[in-house]
Protein backbone atom coordinates (compact mmCIF):
# COMPACT_ATOMS: atom_id res chain seq x y z
CA UNK A 1 0.00 0.00 0.00
CA UNK A 2 1.30 3.55 -1.11
CA UNK A 3 2.10 6.22 1.57
CA UNK A 4 -1.07 7.98 0.37
CA UNK A 5 -3.45 5.15 0.02
CA UNK A 6 -2.35 3.98 3.81
CA UNK A 7 -2.67 7.54 4.87
CA UNK A 8 -6.46 7.91 3.06
CA UNK A 9 -7.22 4.19 5.10
CA UNK A 10 -6.29 5.99 8.43
CA UNK A 11 -8.09 8.88 8.39
CA UNK A 12 -11.33 7.03 7.28
CA UNK A 13 -11.10 4.78 9.98
CA UNK A 14 -10.61 7.87 12.27
CA UNK A 15 -13.77 9.61 10.90
CA UNK A 16 -15.98 6.44 11.77
CA UNK A 17 -14.35 6.73 15.25
CA UNK A 18 -14.46 10.24 16.18
CA UNK A 19 -17.90 10.25 18.16
CA UNK A 20 -15.21 7.54 20.64
CA UNK A 21 -12.72 10.29 20.93
CA UNK A 22 -12.39 12.66 23.41
CA UNK A 23 -9.92 15.82 24.97
CA UNK A 24 -7.19 16.26 24.45
CA UNK A 25 -7.63 14.51 20.42
CA UNK A 26 -10.56 16.93 19.33
CA UNK A 27 -11.41 20.20 20.57
CA UNK A 28 -13.41 20.82 23.77
CA UNK A 29 -16.21 23.50 24.48
CA UNK A 30 -13.35 25.62 25.64
CA UNK A 31 -11.21 25.38 22.98
CA UNK A 32 -14.04 26.59 21.12
CA UNK A 33 -15.09 29.21 23.30
CA UNK A 34 -11.60 30.64 22.43
CA UNK A 35 -12.14 30.64 18.84
CA UNK A 36 -15.59 31.65 18.76
CA UNK A 37 -13.87 34.76 21.25
CA UNK A 38 -10.90 35.54 18.10
CA UNK A 39 -13.50 35.76 15.77
CA UNK A 40 -16.06 37.91 17.55
CA UNK A 41 -13.38 40.56 18.46
CA UNK A 42 -12.09 40.52 15.11
CA UNK A 43 -16.01 40.87 13.49
CA UNK A 44 -16.35 43.46 15.91
CA UNK A 45 -13.17 45.48 14.69
CA UNK A 46 -13.74 45.23 11.36
CA UNK A 47 -17.16 46.01 11.33
CA UNK A 48 -18.36 43.26 8.56
CA UNK A 49 -17.96 38.89 8.53
CA UNK A 50 -14.99 37.56 7.32
CA UNK A 51 -13.45 35.42 4.84
CA UNK A 52 -12.24 32.57 6.91
CA UNK A 53 -10.12 29.25 6.04
CA UNK A 54 -10.31 25.83 8.12
CA UNK A 55 -6.79 23.60 8.21
CA UNK A 56 -8.84 20.57 7.93
CA UNK A 57 -12.36 19.52 8.42
CA UNK A 58 -12.85 19.29 11.90
CA UNK A 59 -16.44 19.95 13.13
CA UNK A 60 -16.08 21.50 15.98
CA UNK A 61 -14.42 24.46 14.33
CA UNK A 62 -16.66 24.31 11.24
CA UNK A 63 -19.75 24.52 13.14
CA UNK A 64 -18.56 27.38 15.54
CA UNK A 65 -20.57 30.60 16.07
CA UNK A 66 -19.63 32.59 12.71
CA UNK A 67 -21.68 35.37 11.66
CA UNK A 68 -23.47 36.11 8.95
CA UNK A 69 -22.14 36.43 5.84
CA UNK A 70 -18.62 34.39 6.72
CA UNK A 71 -17.57 33.22 3.70
CA UNK A 72 -15.77 29.88 5.18
CA UNK A 73 -13.20 27.80 3.22
CA UNK A 74 -12.11 24.42 4.42
CA UNK A 75 -9.29 22.97 2.82
CA UNK A 76 -8.02 19.29 3.48
CA UNK A 77 -6.00 17.03 1.45
CA UNK A 78 -7.66 13.91 2.57
CA UNK A 79 -10.89 12.88 0.75
CA UNK A 80 -11.75 10.06 2.77
CA UNK A 81 -12.05 12.98 5.65
CA UNK A 82 -14.20 15.32 4.13
CA UNK A 83 -16.18 12.48 2.34
CA UNK A 84 -17.22 11.69 6.37
CA UNK A 85 -16.94 14.96 8.10
CA UNK A 86 -18.19 17.31 5.45
CA UNK A 87 -21.04 18.89 5.30
CA UNK A 88 -21.13 18.93 9.32
CA UNK A 89 -24.93 19.58 10.85
CA UNK A 90 -25.18 23.03 11.60
CA UNK A 91 -22.76 24.20 9.27
CA UNK A 92 -22.80 28.15 8.31
CA UNK A 93 -24.49 29.13 4.91
CA UNK A 94 -22.28 28.75 2.12
CA UNK A 95 -19.12 26.93 3.55
CA UNK A 96 -17.19 25.17 0.81
CA UNK A 97 -14.76 22.46 1.31
CA UNK A 98 -11.78 22.15 -0.85
CA UNK A 99 -9.66 18.95 -1.50
CA UNK A 100 -6.03 20.37 -1.37
CA UNK A 101 -2.62 21.00 0.53
CA UNK A 102 -2.15 23.23 3.04
CA UNK A 103 1.97 23.67 1.71
CA UNK A 104 0.81 25.15 -1.31
CA UNK A 105 -2.65 26.77 -0.54
CA UNK A 106 -5.22 27.73 -3.65
CA UNK A 107 -5.87 30.52 -2.03
CA UNK A 108 -4.86 34.47 -3.31
CA UNK A 109 -2.11 36.19 -0.98
CA UNK A 110 -3.71 38.34 1.49
CA UNK A 111 -7.26 36.63 0.89
CA UNK A 112 -7.74 35.40 4.53
CA UNK A 113 -9.14 37.56 7.69
CA UNK A 114 -9.10 34.35 10.34
CA UNK A 115 -7.70 30.59 9.77
CA UNK A 116 -8.27 28.25 12.24
CA UNK A 117 -7.22 25.01 12.89
CA UNK A 118 -6.49 22.04 15.17
CA UNK A 119 -3.52 19.57 15.99
CA UNK A 120 -2.62 20.51 12.03
CA UNK A 121 1.06 20.53 12.51
CA UNK A 122 1.28 17.29 14.24
CA UNK A 123 -0.37 16.02 11.38
CA UNK A 124 2.66 17.14 8.59
CA UNK A 125 5.55 16.17 9.02
CA UNK A 126 8.19 18.68 11.13
CA UNK A 127 10.11 19.33 7.71
CA UNK A 128 6.49 20.79 6.27
CA UNK A 129 5.71 22.86 9.00
CA UNK A 130 7.87 26.31 7.63
CA UNK A 131 6.16 25.82 4.68
CA UNK A 132 2.41 25.58 6.23
CA UNK A 133 3.49 28.65 8.00
CA UNK A 134 4.63 30.70 5.67
CA UNK A 135 1.42 29.78 3.57
CA UNK A 136 -0.58 30.59 6.21
CA UNK A 137 1.04 34.04 6.29
CA UNK A 138 0.98 34.50 2.70
CA UNK A 139 -2.81 34.24 3.06
CA UNK A 140 -4.04 35.91 5.75
CA UNK A 141 -4.54 39.80 4.92
CA UNK A 142 -2.18 42.59 6.97
CA UNK A 143 -5.18 43.01 9.69
CA UNK A 144 -5.76 39.11 9.66
CA UNK A 145 -5.56 36.09 12.66
CA UNK A 146 -4.50 32.92 12.68
CA UNK A 147 -5.48 30.33 15.44
CA UNK A 148 -4.52 26.98 15.84
CA UNK A 149 -3.81 24.16 19.00
CA UNK A 150 -1.21 22.59 18.63
CA UNK A 151 -0.02 18.83 20.69
CA UNK A 152 3.45 19.10 21.59
CA UNK A 153 6.21 17.07 23.61
CA UNK A 154 7.34 18.23 26.77
CA UNK A 155 11.63 19.32 27.09
CA UNK A 156 12.11 16.03 28.65
CA UNK A 157 11.34 12.56 27.20
CA UNK A 158 9.26 10.78 29.86
CA UNK A 159 10.15 6.95 29.91
CA UNK A 160 7.73 4.51 29.79
CA UNK A 161 8.22 2.85 33.05
CA UNK A 162 7.32 6.58 34.13
CA UNK A 163 4.31 6.43 32.28
CA UNK A 164 3.63 3.14 33.35
CA UNK A 165 3.30 4.78 36.97
CA UNK A 166 1.30 7.18 35.92
CA UNK A 167 -1.03 5.34 34.84
CA UNK A 168 -1.44 3.41 37.54
CA UNK A 169 -1.53 6.24 39.99
CA UNK A 170 -4.22 7.54 37.87
CA UNK A 171 -2.35 10.79 36.72
CA UNK A 172 -3.53 10.41 32.78
CA UNK A 173 -6.99 11.60 33.11
CA UNK A 174 -8.22 9.06 29.59
CA UNK A 175 -6.87 6.89 27.07
CA UNK A 176 -6.55 9.60 24.63
CA UNK A 177 -4.61 11.85 26.90
CA UNK A 178 -2.27 8.32 26.84
CA UNK A 179 -2.28 7.97 23.39
CA UNK A 180 -0.13 11.72 22.71
CA UNK A 181 1.65 10.53 26.09
CA UNK A 182 2.73 7.33 24.85
CA UNK A 183 3.87 8.92 21.34
CA UNK A 184 5.92 11.47 22.90
CA UNK A 185 7.68 8.80 24.67
CA UNK A 186 8.35 6.57 21.33
CA UNK A 187 9.43 9.50 18.91
CA UNK A 188 12.41 9.25 18.47
CA UNK A 189 12.84 12.78 17.30
CA UNK A 190 10.57 15.04 15.81
CA UNK A 191 11.86 15.08 12.38
CA UNK A 192 11.32 11.26 12.55
CA UNK A 193 7.56 11.41 14.07
CA UNK A 194 6.12 9.04 16.10
CA UNK A 195 4.89 6.02 14.21
CA UNK A 196 1.39 5.16 14.92
CA UNK A 197 2.12 1.06 14.86
CA UNK A 198 5.28 1.88 17.57
CA UNK A 199 2.47 4.10 19.67
CA UNK A 200 0.43 0.66 20.06
CA UNK A 201 3.40 -1.65 20.81
CA UNK A 202 4.20 0.59 23.95
CA UNK A 203 0.57 0.42 24.48
CA UNK A 204 0.34 -3.05 25.21
CA UNK A 205 3.26 -3.50 27.56
CA UNK A 206 1.28 -0.69 29.10
CA UNK A 207 -1.38 -3.38 29.62
CA UNK A 208 -1.49 -4.36 33.33
CA UNK A 209 -1.68 -0.45 34.04
CA UNK A 210 -4.17 0.64 31.91
CA UNK A 211 -6.03 -2.58 33.65
CA UNK A 212 -6.55 -1.07 36.49
CA UNK A 213 -8.01 2.18 34.98
CA UNK A 214 -11.09 -0.14 32.69
CA UNK A 215 -13.98 0.69 33.09
CA UNK A 216 -13.70 4.13 34.38
CA UNK A 217 -14.45 7.63 32.73
CA UNK A 218 -12.33 7.72 29.67
CA UNK A 219 -11.13 4.08 30.01
CA UNK A 220 -14.04 2.47 28.42
CA UNK A 221 -13.60 -0.36 25.84
CA UNK A 222 -14.99 1.32 22.87
CA UNK A 223 -12.58 4.34 23.96
CA UNK A 224 -9.77 1.54 24.36
CA UNK A 225 -10.73 0.24 20.83
CA UNK A 226 -9.97 3.24 19.15
CA UNK A 227 -6.10 2.26 19.40
CA UNK A 228 -6.90 -0.72 17.38
CA UNK A 229 -6.28 1.14 14.28
CA UNK A 230 -2.55 2.38 15.34
CA UNK A 231 -1.59 -1.79 14.76
CA UNK A 232 0.69 -2.24 11.94
CA UNK A 233 0.20 1.35 11.25
CA UNK A 234 2.97 2.99 9.38
CA UNK A 235 1.40 6.94 9.26
CA UNK A 236 3.75 9.40 11.62
CA UNK A 237 2.48 11.93 14.03
CA UNK A 238 4.81 14.93 14.52
CA UNK A 239 5.06 16.55 18.30
CA UNK A 240 7.54 19.35 18.55
CA UNK A 241 8.42 20.89 21.80
CA UNK A 242 7.28 24.25 22.22
CA UNK A 243 10.90 25.53 21.25
CA UNK A 244 10.74 22.86 18.23
CA UNK A 245 7.11 24.70 17.51
CA UNK A 246 8.50 28.43 17.20
CA UNK A 247 11.78 27.49 15.06
CA UNK A 248 8.31 26.63 12.33
CA UNK A 249 6.78 29.86 13.04
CA UNK A 250 8.54 32.56 14.36
CA UNK A 251 9.98 33.53 10.61
CA UNK A 252 6.80 33.84 9.23
CA UNK A 253 4.01 34.38 12.14
CA UNK A 254 4.01 37.04 15.54
CA UNK A 255 2.61 34.91 18.37
CA UNK A 256 -0.42 37.51 20.23
CA UNK A 257 -1.52 35.11 22.64
CA UNK A 258 -1.26 31.76 24.28
CA UNK A 259 -3.33 29.50 26.44
CA UNK A 260 -4.40 26.24 27.19
CA UNK A 261 -7.63 24.45 27.66
CA UNK A 262 -8.68 22.23 31.30
CA UNK A 263 -8.49 18.63 30.20
CA UNK A 264 -5.81 15.99 30.44
CA UNK A 265 -2.78 16.80 28.94
CA UNK A 266 -3.40 20.42 28.12
CA UNK A 267 -0.16 21.72 29.11
CA UNK A 268 0.59 20.23 25.91
CA UNK A 269 -2.06 21.12 23.55
CA UNK A 270 -1.45 24.81 23.50
CA UNK A 271 -4.05 27.70 21.84
CA UNK A 272 -2.04 29.89 19.96
CA UNK A 273 -3.00 32.96 18.26
CA UNK A 274 -0.43 34.49 15.68
CA UNK A 275 -0.55 37.30 12.96
CA UNK A 276 1.52 37.66 9.78
CA UNK A 277 4.56 39.08 10.42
Amino acid sequence: MSEEAAAAANWSKASRQWSLVASPLRPDAGDIAFVEGIIGRWTAKAGRAPRALLLGVTAELATCAWPAGTRLTALDNSQAMIGALWPAPGLAEGARVVCGDWRAMPLADASIDIAVGDGCYTAAPYGDGATISREVARVLDPEGVFAIRTFGSPDRRERLEELADAVAAGEVGNVHALKWRIAAVVQPSVAAGARLGDIWIAFQALRPAVARMEGGPGWSEPELGTLDRYRDNDLRFFFPTAGEFRAVTEPWLVEEQRSQGEYPLAERCLRYVFRRR
